[in-house]
């Protein structure tokens, strides 16, 4: 399957989006911010094209997918300015992220978020109701994909 992930607003702590499977909007996602130097689980990983597959995820006791940051399917950091395999998984605010790529189904009203809609000059939280089990299911095949972000 493909995925792509296409960001549409970022602000000083976050980057919002939506993400396509085979050219279907799927769900939205919440990443951090982009930033030129990598700051630890505070960063979101840079414009490209990844591998993904679901695996057992050690921090979260379940199968999750996992994007890897090389093509031979390893996660390395190189003197700590690379980032390390990530996963998709649900949350609420880009504190939730870590450098991750949250998604869901909808993006709500709540004031504490830094994002502000534009043309309904409302501000959006991010988002509730986690689609990662959904996705997992939907990859877990044994299969690699891949993740276009642009």
């Amino acid at each position: 399957m493909k995925l792509k992930l296409i960001r549409e607003t970022k602000t000083n702590a976050e980057t919002i989006g939506s993400l396509y499977i085979d050219g279907k909007f799927y769900c939205y996602t919440l990443e951090d911010t982009y930033r030129e130097k990598k700051q630890f689980a505070n960063t979101c990983i840079p414009y490209g094209t990844y591998s993904v597959q679901v695996t057992m995820s050690t921090r979260f006791k379940r199968k999750l997918p996992l994007i890897y940051n090389q093509k031979d399917l390893s996660v390395l950091d190189k003197d700590g300015d690379r980032w390390l395999g990530i996963r998709i998984h649900g949350g609420n605010s880009h504190m939730d992220t870590e450098g991750c790529i949250l998604v869901a189904k909808t993006r709500h009203l709540n004031e504490k978020s830094g994002f502000l809609d534009s043309a309904k000059k409302t501000i959006l939280n991010w988002i509730q109701g986690s689609m990662a089990d959904q996705i997992t299911k939907l990859l877990d095949n044994g299969q690699v994909h891949t993740l276009e972000i642009v």
